[in-house]
């Protein structure tokens, strides 16, 4: 392949930075979305390439996908690339933005995707609880329709439960069908969701410790002295009463009327 047919885009990869929009622009230009074909990713990554730059196809879709996904009017050079790919929306990235704004917190790439975990993170459980809900309606619907004394009776239940499963396969989401977008938060949930996003992240890392601690002790199992074991016991039992002190708290202040479950332990 001729490094002519790509020149724009070969130009635009010489200059590229990570803020720098102008090789995603040029990519959106002039290939396609494509892996194969004259203008597909493949082409291009050759012929950058034979220029003496290596960009792998899979980098080229996502750079190529940010200049769809984001018009020009619609960006934040403020930010780089990298920080609107892991939004996935402009309506995303400008309620982040505004969020960031209102809390006077600077933005990182693993900032956003923090945000973006725990956003799934909670949609998935809501939907998860809707499903369990659906799936039991279904259930008490099934069992009505075995009891039904009349067919009348006997079709709204069916009726019922038919819904009652759409209702709960809607929310688990078909097989195959794509992923629903995460809906942006709102500007005036900000204090409350950046303290979901630490609390998560502070949660991981008390996580990641136990793990940690486990590894250390085990090659040495056999040397403990009573004295340590001890001392460990007391420290740990001091932390799981801290730990059940929060949860407490956290109990206490449930939301009148919610329902226990994992989508309320966040």
């Amino acid at each position: 392949m001729a490094q002519s047919e790509f020149a724009s885009i070969i130009r635009a990869a010489r200059q590229f930075e990570t803020g720098n929009w102008n090789l995603a622009d040029e990519l959106h230009k002039h290939a396609e979305g494509t892996l194969t074909g004259p203008k597909g990713l493949k082409a291009v990554a050759s012929a950058l390439a034979d220029a003496g730059m290596d960009y792998s196809t899979e980098w080229l879709r996502q750079l190529r996908l940010a200049a769809e996904t984001f018009p020009e009017d619609r960006r934040h050079l403020s930010v780089g690339i990298k920080i609107h790919m892991a939004a996935g929306s402009p309506d995303m990235m400008d309620a982040i933005m505004k969020i960031a704004k209102r809390e006077d917190r600077s933005l990182s790439l693993h900032s956003v995707e923090r945000i973006m975990a725990q956003l799934a993170r909670e949609e998935r459980a809501e939907r998860d609880q809707k499903a369990k809900e659906a799936e039991e309606e279904a259930k008490q619907a099934a069992k009505e329709e075995a009891e039904a004394k009349s067919e009348p009776a006997r079709e709204r239940a069916r009726e019922k439960k038919k819904a009652a499963k759409q209702r709960a396969q809607r929310e688990r989401g078909a097989p195959g069908r794509k992923q629903r977008a995460t809906k942006p938060p709102k500007e005036d949930d900000a204090p409350f969701l950046l303290a979901r996003v630490q609390f998560a992240a502070d949660v991981k890392q008390i996580a990641k410790f136990i793990k940690r601690m486990n590894s250390t002790l085990k090659p040495v199992l056999d040397q403990l002295t009573p004295s340590f074991c001890n001392n460990a016991v007391e420290e740990l039992l001091e932390c799981a009463n801290d730990l059940r002190r929060l949860s407490d708290l956290i109990e206490k202040n449930r939301p009148s009327g919610a329902k226990r479950g994992h989508l309320y332990a966040v």
